[in-house]
């Protein structure tokens, strides 16, 4: 079992825009004109960046009508038993990312195991790898609870995969963070966690004081993408520690110097997507275990 996948999918942004859908949750939106060629620009580096770094990749096409579909890890999470899951969304037009093409590439090398769709209809949402910081080699989901993951439904999906489920109350400018991948990561030898934002931290730290480090990250750091990082393995099992220029530049030198005792940082610049999109370079992965 390993924290960390060797292989990546990422969804090309023909169709990325600014989300009416999802701004009323996601307090690092921001509904500004800019210019699409930006986020192709953004998007080619991003792929480059992963080349030049030996990392396995493949591309998906973009649903029409889905302005958030580069950001394939709220939908679907796949396992290394060869199963993946599907999950429930609270937008409508994020739904439209479990295409039938989305669909049948997951259906080539995984078969489903639980599918989570159904609370839709109840207005109950828990959105993957954004609503759930999973560590896979201790079998504990970490979770801040907000619309978009709701509790009862982190439970029972907890209980299907046989995992521990810590969830705490976060926030940022008095609203629930939205997704927990943007306050914390897990890797295998450190967490990174905002714990400034979380109202009652000590059942959290508790918990993961047990098998891990801890990067204590701060609000602003936050902001600037710090806390939605992801270390994956390339081709020749090398880990990578992959972030946005912006969340490795809000780092102070102790904790860059902290990350580089373990890892290799990779940066990746995605100003215009994040800006836009309210998510950075861990949203942006989907990992196919």
């Amino acid at each position: 079992m390993d924290q960390s996948a060797n292989k990546l999918a990422l969804v090309e942004p023909s169709n990325f825009n600014f989300n009416t859908e999802t701004f009323d949750t996601n307090v690092f939106q921001n509904d500004v004109q800019f210019n699409k060629l930006k986020i192709f620009e953004e998007f080619d580096n991003f792929i480059r960046t992963l080349d030049k770094n030996k990392i396995s990749f493949n591309i998906l096409k973009s649903p029409k009508n889905s302005p958030d579909s580069i950001y394939p890890n709220n939908w679907v999470v796949t396992f290394e038993d060869g199963t993946y899951d599907l999950f429930s969304m609270q937008s409508p037009n994020r739904r439209l990312e479990r295409s039938k093409s989305n669909i049948n590439f997951l259906n080539t090398n995984y078969s489903l195991k639980n599918d989570l769709t159904e609370y839709e209809a109840e207005n109950f949402f828990l959105e993957g790898t954004g609503s759930l910081v999973l560590d896979r080699v201790n079998k504990t989901a970490y979770m801040a609870e907000s619309n978009r993951s709701n509790v009862s439904l982190a439970s029972k999906w907890s209980q299907l995969r046989g995992y521990d489920l810590v969830h705490f109350k976060s926030y940022i400018d008095k609203k629930p963070t939205y997704h927990t991948n943007v306050l914390m990561f897990i890797t295998n030898k450190f967490a990174g966690i905002c714990f400034d934002s979380i109202s009652d931290s000590k059942n959290l730290l508790s918990n993961i004081e047990k098998t891990h480090k801890i990067l204590n990250l701060s609000i602003e750091q936050v902001k600037n993408f710090s806390g939605n990082a992801i270390v994956v393995r390339n081709i020749n099992n090398e880990a990578k520690f992959l972030i946005s220029t912006s969340g490795l530049k809000a780092f102070d030198l102790i904790q860059k110097r902290f990350i580089e005792r373990y890892y290799d940082i990779v940066d990746i610049n995605i100003p215009t997507i994040e800006k836009i999109g309210g998510g950075s370079v861990r949203c942006m992965l989907l990992e196919l275990f």
